[in-house]
């Protein structure tokens, strides 16, 4: 997720938006990569910069990311009500 960063410039506690952000919208429904995501921070963190982030984006992965941290889709800034796959 980082291929394009150099990891030595990123600091877990100045740059947690940016890695939060970054895991949320490249997770690509991966458990795994939410979990090393939730040994760094706290629920509580990664649910407030995931509800503010305008980079999490596409119904699909709001819902997976909303169901895993108890949130509501409808909460995130990006997500479109009433979206249908079949409308």
């Amino acid at each position: 997720m980082f291929w394009d960063m150099n990891m030595d410039d990123l600091s877990l506690e100045k740059d947690s938006d940016f890695i939060i952000q970054r895991v949320l919208s490249r997770s690509m429904h991966n458990s795994e990569y939410l979990g090393k995501l939730e040994k760094l921070y706290s629920n509580s963190e990664i649910c407030a910069i995931a509800l503010q982030s305008s980079e999490i984006r596409g119904n699909e992965d709001i819902e997976f990311i909303a169901e895993r941290y108890q949130l509501k889709p409808e909460q995130f800034k990006k997500y479109i009500s009433n979206l249908s796959l079949y409308a």
